[in-house]
């Protein structure tokens, strides 16, 4: 094709009448793709607004970090020492991009780079960048101040949407929230002498990055079609499925305290929609999510969670008391009824917590 690859900008007026505004747009954490899918360029109406909607790019160099590059001559020595550092020694900057699924020994998968060109591309390919274009109903409507057209519109909301339901269809977690729950924060480490000074150059570090748990799906044609396909209904996605991952992200971030609340109200949500639809009224005073899941069902004749998912059920028990503890000022903690005891919540047993709720949830969903 003539012109490939050659961006030309011609004079305004050879190209005719502004008729919208392109946008483009980053985001970080990337969004995971099949390098080998072919996504569409989608144009959809929402509102007064038609959006087109190019498929995500990669913009940032293979060893890119959402984070601040660190100085080493701004690093902080102790008082009484002056401390040189050699223009030859650089500081490593190290990314790592989470490959999704297991490998055969059921670990995680991530790809380390240092380097700022791929030379080895993972064959699930990080995008980081979106261009939209946005064209109004009436072209009219446009005022065009120095070459730039002007209208209002919220294009954030749009990309806002549309994150999420890939969020959701795809089960990345971080898409659209703070980097740091997957990139951790440890950068560099060295060898010191107990003055605190450096006997090494620095390598490069990881410390505290967090991987994928093994069912995140990569973007591929039908979910980028079924992602935009909801944006166009203006669909907001199921609020136990953004909560559930919501979970997973403060998990991942160290927050037991806000995972364990987006995961027992992701219990509560998917228990009023499933009440909702068999006909079980809740009082303003039903409070006690076990209780309903005990008793209400089983006077119906349908399944109980209890007798089917007794171990399951134990952990939503567990997860019952700690978010009362939360709710009331208290530090998550959970009753271990084997030792009699009410002991902390760590991160292995908010993981279980967690499967737990999840797996509650999708019996909920099925529940008829």
């Amino acid at each position: 094709m003539e012109g490939r690859g050659l961006l030309r900008i011609e004079p305004a007026e050879a190209l005719g009448q502004v008729a919208g505004v392109g946008q483009l747009l980053t985001f970080s954490p990337p969004i995971i793709l099949d390098q080998d899918a072919r996504l569409q360029i989608r144009t959809i109406k929402v509102g007064m607004f038609s959006f087109r909607i190019y498929p995500p790019f990669r913009s940032g160099p293979a060893n890119y970090l959402p984070v601040p590059e660190v100085k080493l001559t701004e690093v902080p020595w102790l008082l009484g020492f002056s401390v040189q550092v050699p223009h030859e020694i650089k500081l490593m900057r190290m990314a790592a991009v989470p490959q999704l699924g297991l490998n055969a020994e059921g670990m995680a998968r991530v790809v380390m780079t240092l380097d700022t060109e791929w030379k080895d591309p993972p064959e699930q390919l990080p995008m980081d960048s979106l261009r939209i274009d946005v064209f109004p109903e009436d072209p009219s409507s446009l005022q065009v101040e120095e070459g730039w057209p002007q209208f209002g519109v919220e294009t954030q909301t749009v990309v806002s949407l549309l994150m999420e339901w890939l969020r959701v269809y795809s089960k990345q977690w971080w898409i659209g929230r703070p980097a740091g729950a997957i990139t951790g924060h440890g950068r560099n480490t060295f060898p010191i002498d107990a003055n605190g000074l450096m006997l090494h150059e620095p390598a490069g570090g990881l410390e505290g990055l967090r991987v994928v748990e093994g069912d995140e799906l990569v973007v591929d044609e039908e979910l980028w079609k079924a992602a935009v396909d909801k944006l166009e209904q203006e669909m907001e996605p199921p609020l136990q499925e953004v909560l559930l991952l919501d979970a997973r992200y403060h998990l991942t971030s160290g927050d037991i305290r806000r995972a364990i609340m987006d995961a027992a109200t992701a219990c509560e949500v998917a228990r009023d929609q499933a009440f909702s639809r068999i006909g079980i009224r809740l009082s303003e005073s039903d409070n006690d999510l076990l209780r309903h899941r005990r008793k209400d069902v089983r006077d119906r004749n349908r399944p109980s969670y209890q007798s089917d998912e007794p171990d399951h059920y134990a952990s939503i028990d567990e997860l019952w008391v700690a978010r009362g503890k939360i709710a009331h000022g208290n530090a998550p903690r959970y009753r271990d009824k084997s030792a009699g005891a009410m002991r902390p919540i760590d991160d292995q047993k908010m993981g279980e917590l967690r499967k737990s709720a999840e797996h509650l949830v999708r019996w909920l969903d099925k529940l008829q």
